[in-house]
């Protein structure tokens, strides 16, 4: 069976990595960078079995307060060579579906980066049933991974797992 073409078939979604403690830095903590480089390996061991591997990784765009979503992907988009896209503001979720309508994401597994107070509507907006989507992404969780796998049929699959602990 395969998905629509409007769609990716399977979407990684995560939270950036570890902010330091200073609220003013927009950059990533040593930690959060700490993860940004172990995400290329971990990340690619939690795509579904049976699924394409990750072909293309989307962040939220930079802001003032904020660089983490790109910080903690840019490893895995050089390392693995991948196609790479940065232009929607934080709150802009409604606009993720038509990005990833698009080639490269079309069909494809796609890793999402974003803040966490936007991750529960952005998976909305990306088809998860809201039955299972929690309201909230905790603000100490940088290990969670939201997985979402459309269907042919329009189904969603929606499953969490976890990120190995560094």
């Amino acid at each position: 069976m395969s998905t629509p073409a409007s769609t990716p078939k399977t979407v990684l979604l995560i939270r950036h990595g570890e902010k330091p403690d200073d609220d003013t830095d927009p950059n990533l903590s040593a930690k959060g960078w700490a993860r940004a480089c172990a995400i290329t390996d971990t990340l690619p061991a939690l795509v579904p079995k049976g699924a394409d591997p990750i072909a293309a990784v989307v962040a939220t765009a930079p802001s003032a307060n904020s660089v983490r979503p790109i910080e903690t992907v840019t490893p895995i988009t050089l390392i693995r060579g991948l196609p790479f896209a940065h232009t929607i503001a934080d709150d802009d979720v409604a606009a993720v579906p038509a990005l990833l309508a698009q080639p490269p994401y079309a069909g494809a597994t796609v890793l999402v980066c974003w803040h966490h107070g936007m991750l529960p509507k952005l998976a909305l907006a990306l088809g998860a049933p809201p039955a299972d989507v929690p309201a909230k992404w905790e603000g100490d969780d940088f290990h969670t991974v939201w997985i979402l796998t459309h269907h042919a049929d329009g189904k969603v699959d929606f499953t969490v797992t976890r990120q190995p602990h560094l």
